[in-house]
């Protein structure tokens, strides 16, 4: 009894329809039928009478703004109420499909590593995934990734879904390839196609603060003692710094996509990063996958004891790219 679709399009089920039956359970059948539709939708093709199962069916027509719609089935002296609902087709913003960290428009998004989307009838509510195994849908939103000319076709796996934004995890299946055709889906409702260029390599900080205009935001950290670093809470000289990051690239021990990354062996990268903080170059210990999570990459660095206090630029280069600086505040 319920139905949804697109607006302007007729529902995805197709039809409505009832089965008329007596006191016995026997179908009635030659039972005139009147079908009263509300919220916008109408019928364009329906039966006038229940055939010799008992059956009627209706095609609705969904209306062209987003409603909530009844249809009523009269016959035989009974009501029945299909309750339905029409959506807007979901939709990607020209260039909407932007690394997850960094926010750089019309740049190359990596495999394993995390994207935004931005648009709009993305999603009918807004909630993250509540697993460490990352969902292919939340609340009948989905994503999926296109290479036709590869014979590659695989969903995305999810974080985060609004009506204005969906956050998710590049499948791990696009490594080589140089672009891939994303759509996101809502139940039964197909949004437009959008082609996204790939790399293999499209490093970025994470944020805590994001930056502002001409002022560095603050690169995502945990410091020596595993607390958040801020502009309160500094990074001390001469210690382990840890710093989280998109877009590394391919790793040892690869985890299916959306799977957490392993506590043993880890997942390590397989370039080798280098990492600049206030224009030293900072010893690496440490570049993999966050164990326990999924698609998070994470650098562990010495800060150089040579820097004067204060926020200091930190880049990242990886197989031949450089993320755009952040800020590291360091006492």
């Amino acid at each position: 009894s319920y139905f949804d679709g697109t607006v302007g399009q007729t529902i995805s089920e197709g039809i409505v329809s009832f089965m008329l039956v007596d006191a016995y359970g026997i179908p009635v059948s030659g039972v005139p039928v009147t079908w009263t539709p509300s919220g916008g939708t109408r019928i364009v093709a329906s039966d006038s009478v229940t055939d010799r199962y008992g059956i009627a069916a209706a095609q609705p027509l969904l209306g062209a703004t987003p409603d909530n719609s009844f249809i009523m089935a009269w016959a035989g002296g009974r009501i029945l109420t299909f309750s339905g609902y029409a959506r807007l087709s979901p939709t990607i913003l020209q260039d909407g499909v932007v690394n997850a960290a960094s926010f750089e428009s019309g740049s190359p998004v990596a495999p394993g590593s995390y994207v935004a989307i931005f648009g709009s009838g993305l999603s009918e509510t807004t909630e993250a995934a509540a697993t460490a195994r990352l969902p292919l849908a939340i609340d009948y939103s989905i994503v999926s990734f296109d290479v036709p000319g590869a014979g590659i076709s695989v969903p995305g796996h999810l974080t985060y879904v609004s009506p204005g934004q969906v956050n998710v995890q590049v499948p791990w299946e696009l490594q080589g390839q140089s672009s891939a055709q994303v759509k996101v889906a809502v139940s039964f409702s197909n949004g437009n196609v959008v082609t996204v260029p790939l790399a293999d390599y499209a490093p970025a900080f994470f944020e805590t603060v994001p930056s502002s205009g001409t002022v560095l935001g603050v690169a995502a950290a945990l410091d020596h003692n595993n607390a958040v670093v801020t502009t309160s809470t500094q990074a001390t000289r001469g210690q382990l710094v840890q710093l989280f990051v998109n877009g590394l690239g391919p790793v040892t021990n690869q985890p299916a996509s959306g799977d957490p990354a392993p506590l043993s062996p880890l997942s390590e990268t397989i370039a080798r990063p280098v990492v600049t903080i206030g224009g030293r170059e900072a010893a690496v210990g440490f570049s993999g996958l966050t164990p326990t999570l999924a698609g998070l990459y994470q650098i562990n660095v010495t800060i150089p004891t040579d820097l004067e206090p204060g926020t200091h630029p930190v880049t990242i280069a990886i197989g031949g790219k450089t993320s755009k600086s952040s800020g590291l505040p360091v006492k």
